[in-house]
């Protein structure tokens, strides 16, 4: 027979200002569980998803700080950094209904509820919450197939004074999820879909145009700080970047069979953080001294 046993940890990859490889990887957590979805601070601390519905950790790089900031039966997932590093934005099934987008203080304290798509006016739930780099707006996707536009908003207001921005698919992209707001705040990078497939697109907040900038079945798609590079994940779990100026496209690490949904460029740059799913299974054999004998 054969069991079989899978963990999730942090890996640590170094890069050059252009997103090449420099250096090997190590592990940043050895933990036998899953640790998902990682995002960093530009004061060195690490956000994540752990064990499962999923609640949110935070840690320091050196492993010296660890602190849970939710621990419940709700899922808790996408966590992602204020660019002042003192507020998580997340999605949550905290609110009783579907997913909506809250922030809680890295203490842990002030849980508080951003969006209410179940009520009146709104669809689909608060996905996937973005940061622009001056803290003034969260992109999030709505999750609707009735509604594919991603959607900003104002973090410091109420819902009730909220005017929700829509950014509307281009023509013949069907949806588009924004997964990373540009260091310089004038594009958002994401995942779209067209005719074709999948690709990474670019949309300029200045006239919601969009670019696909590499067609790839891809995820976990973040800028770098130059405001220029992105990376991706594609459908056999290879990380890469790609140039959007030029086009270029390399590869940065294969992952296969191993695999990844989380990347993390350091805030700071200059290193890369992400997770990595790891798969061991163990063949056992036993040997039968006997069978059952009929009462």
């Amino acid at each position: 027979y054969a069991t079989v046993r899978s963990t999730t940890n942090l890996q640590l990859l170094a890069l050059d200002e252009g997103g090449r490889p420099v250096g090997g990887r190590t592990w940043v957590t050895r933990f036998d569980g899953h640790l998902r979805l990682p995002d960093g601070s530009a004061e060195g601390l690490l956000a994540y998803q752990v064990g499962h519905p999923g609640d949110l950790e935070i840690r320091d790089v050196d492993g010296e700080l660890r602190t849970r900031l939710t621990e419940d039966r709700y899922r808790d997932t996408w966590p992602r950094w204020s660019p002042d590093g003192e507020l998580l934005a997340f999605s949550s099934d905290r609110g009783g209904g579907g997913f909506e987008v809250w922030t809680v203080r890295r203490d842990g304290s002030r849980l508080r509820q951003l969006t209410f798509m179940d009520q009146a006016g709104g669809a689909g739930d608060g996905l996937r919450p973005v940061w622009s780099p001056d803290g003034s707006r969260l992109a999030f996707d709505s999750g609707s197939p009735d509604d594919p536009s991603a959607r900003l908003i104002d973090p410091t207001k109420a819902w009730a004074e909220q005017r929700v921005e829509s950014i509307p698919p281009a023509e013949g992209v069907s949806r588009f999820r924004a997964h990373s707001w540009s260091p310089d705040g004038a594009r958002l990078a994401g995942v779209g879909e067209d005719e074709a497939g999948r690709g990474v697109y670019v949309v300029s907040l200045a006239d919601a145009s969009y670019e696909l900038v590499a067609r790839a079945e891809a995820q976990a798609v973040r800028w770098l700080n130059d405001s220029r590079t992105l990376l991706f994940v594609d459908r056999r779990q290879t990380i890469r970047g790609v140039d959007t100026l030029t086009g270029e496209t390399w590869t940065v690490l294969a992952l296969a069979p191993d695999s990844t949904h989380g990347l993390a460029p350091e805030a700071l740059g200059g290193s890369l953080y992400f997770e990595r799913t790891v798969r061991e299974a163990d063949l056992w054999s036993a040997r039968l001294t006997g069978s059952p004998q009929p009462e």
